[in-house]
């Protein structure tokens, strides 16, 4: 069944107020998103650890060796079988986090209140949709990147809105590509200055937590990296939600505006 939102904004958001309400929504309810964020980075981060050993003692045992062995190859085979899983579970855990995130934010504009156990559960049947649009995206979004990049940028900024459409319309993998495109129509300068503020604050999450974590072992830092980012994290997710809410009225206000411009133009 598909459900159409409803805006729950009086007007469009500018980009600063869109990022003034996602740090007020935030803090309000820290603790629900901290939860889902550092729970989803503690066990991503645990699973890098995992591999990253693997990694270390495959390549010390074949560097041993003079020549490829069927032990060897077997290694290297368990090895990229290993790498897949990994990625195929931090997708998984990354769609739940992602959907609980936008879940949180439309519960708090609607209602005033959040649940994380809720908005778990809320998001768990829609996880495989956005895995698949999630690829989807990502695939078209490389390949315009890797031969021109300005194709790459116009299809990230189109497919943009794909996590809120499934988890708050309840469309399919495909449709939410659309409907997507659809929202941020006219708006693409807005949304990809929000894609790029949301990518700053995440590099710099990153250079920070490096760089405080040098002191550390290297599987220590791996883990520890992924919770100092899971704390900035949601501010980009939700910042996101607040443009699809934004898009919304926008959507509604030239709807609106349509059977006017008809009327006097006959």
């Amino acid at each position: 069944m598909k459900v159409m939102a409803q805006s729950v904004f009086e007007k469009e958001l500018s980009v600063g107020e869109i990022f003034e309400r996602a740090i007020s929504i935030y803090v309000n309810n820290a603790i629900d998103f901290l939860i889902v964020y550092v729970g989803t980075a503690i066990i991503t981060g645990g699973l890098g650890v995992i591999f990253l050993s693997m990694s270390v003692r495959t390549i010390s045992e074949l560097q041993t060796t003079n020549e490829i062995t069927s032990l060897a190859l077997s290694q290297m085979l368990s090895l990229f079988v290993s790498s897949i899983l990994v990625a195929v579970v931090d997708g998984l855990i990354n769609s739940i986090r992602d959907g609980a995130a936008v879940k949180l934010t439309s519960d708090y504009l609607t209602s005033l209140n959040c649940d994380f156990q809720a908005a778990l559960s809320f998001v768990v049947p829609k996880v495989i949709s956005i895995i698949v649009a999630t690829i989807i995206s990502s695939f078209i979004t490389i390949l315009g990147l890797l031969f021109l990049v300005i194709p790459g940028v116009i299809v990230m900024i189109m497919f943009a809105l794909i996590v809120p459409v499934i988890v708050l319309e309840n469309k399919g993998a495909l449709d939410s590509l659309g409907r997507s495109k659809i929202l941020v129509n006219r708006r693409w300068l807005k949304t990809l200055v929000i894609l790029l503020i949301n990518g700053i604050i995440m590099f710099f999450a990153r250079i920070f937590s490096n760089v405080l974590l040098v002191p550390f072992d290297e599987r220590v830092s791996t883990i520890l990296s992924e919770v100092i980012s899971s704390i900035i994290a949601p501010i980009t997710t939700i910042s996101i939600t607040l443009l699809y809410y934004s898009m919304l009225f926008k959507e509604k206000t030239l709807q609106q505006l349509m059977p006017t411009n008809s009327q006097q133009t006959s």
